[in-house]
């Protein structure tokens, strides 16, 4: 039995979804042979950057040709003859579109079965912030093909479900698998001089109380929400600070929003972090915020849970399959400033988060890469069987 994961975008891009499969092929390279599966072959496109193709396993191809519309033939062909040349009994791709539709192309040719993983915006819509690749018309379209051709659709929370029944999908061919992380992750020693510097550059002392976010600055998001209800908190505790971890259309906006509400010394702006100053943020944070509109899932939220902080999370996506709201979380709906404000002001209480910190520790096994990685094996076995 032979199997290929296949992506259109790929590390060193950085993100949450790519660090999610990077996480996912590491665990899967350790343990598919055991699975009784044969080869596993990874198909990408080409990158000059190598440091994320390193498998003991699982054998690395990639396509020379840049995955897009222009090149459906060229690409097409190119992953037929990869088919065909490692005799791949099903692949599993990490969007529907583009790279289920390249699939959907491929099953016309060879009749190869395919997996859609959707982690996202290639599902979910929302037409009040423009989010969503199905508010074009011609991705939807290409959409529906995908999925309607895909053996299976694997969702990564109940509320992205809805959105692939919407899209087109048998609601009995999808599989729920939620993200997962590394938890067995050294914490390293330049990470400790990355914190002192850090709370040298943002005079932060030890009676703070740390609010983190880290996403895309997009509308979608929530922040506007978020720095509204951070106004409203910082008048009943001064000692309060929030730090924006994120870059993109809204940051302008975000910023003169903050300056507006004359709060520019209790919120600051640090822009897209990762790898060891993300560590480093995450080790002095109190608590992780999360007002988005829609989220997926979250990946973030599992880090906070390991690095030991308590959450604020959105009602809507994948927060509520992972949290009890007052137990392991306290939830919010992101279109309440009121609901945010309180939830700010609850988590100011060092009794209330810990209490929050100590239940959601006991959920991180459920998302240990490692489990994820048996999961996905296991669909994979099903649907070629």
């Amino acid at each position: 039995m032979n199997i290929a994961l296949f992506t259109s975008t790929y590390l060193p891009e950085i993100g949450g979804i790519q660090f999610e499969l990077y996480w996912l092929l590491k665990a899967i390279d350790k343990i598919f042979q055991s699975k009784g599966i044969d080869r596993f072959i990874f198909i990408l496109p080409r990158y000059k950057n190598q440091r994320y193709l390193v498998f003991d396993n699982i054998e690395v191809v990639e396509i020379d040709k840049k995955l897009s519309k222009k090149n459906i033939i060229p690409c097409t062909n190119q992953l037929a003859k990869i088919v065909r040349q490692y005799d791949i009994d099903l692949i599993n791709c990490f969007a529907v579109i583009p790279d289920g539709f390249f699939c959907s192309c491929l099953k016309i040719i060879l009749n190869t079965p395919f997996i859609i993983t959707s982690q996202g915006a290639d599902l979910a819509v929302d037409k009040r912030f423009n989010y969503g690749g199905r508010l074009i018309k011609q991705v939807s379209i290409a959409t529906t093909i995908a999925v309607k051709r895909a053996e299976s659709l694997i969702t990564i929370s109940r509320d992205m479900k809805k959105f692939a029944i919407d899209a087109g999908a048998d609601k009995n061919k999808i599989t729920i698998i939620p993200n997962g992380i590394e938890l067995n992750q050294d914490v390293p020693s330049i990470v400790i001089e990355a914190e002192k510097e850090i709370k040298k550059k943002y005079a932060i002392s030890d009676f703070h109380i740390i609010f983190i976010t880290l996403s895309g600055m997009r509308k979608i998001k929530g922040h506007v929400n978020l720095v509204k209800a951070f106004a409203q908190a910082v008048k009943s505790n001064p000692n309060i600070r929030l730090f924006i971890g994120a870059h993109g259309d809204e940051t302008e906006n975000i910023k003169a929003l903050v300056k507006k509400l004359n709060i520019e010394s209790y919120v600051n702006f640090i822009g897209f972090i990762t790898d060891d100053q993300k560590v480093a943020w995450l080790n002095l944070a109190h608590v992780y915020c999360n007002t988005a509109y829609f989220e997926p899932f979250g990946i973030v939220y599992i880090e906070a849970i390991r690095f030991g902080i308590a959450v604020l999370g959105s009602v809507k996506g994948g927060a509520r399959d992972i949290f009890k709201h007052g137990q392991s979380a306290h939830l919010i709906h992101p279109e309440s400033i009121e609901q945010i404000y309180e939830g700010i002001v609850a988590l100011n209480d060092e009794s209330y988060r810990n209490l929050l910190i100590q239940n959601a520790e006991k959920l991180l096994p459920n998302y240990d890469i490692k489990r994820i990685a048996h999961l996905y094996l296991d669909t994979y076995i099903k649907h070629v069987r």
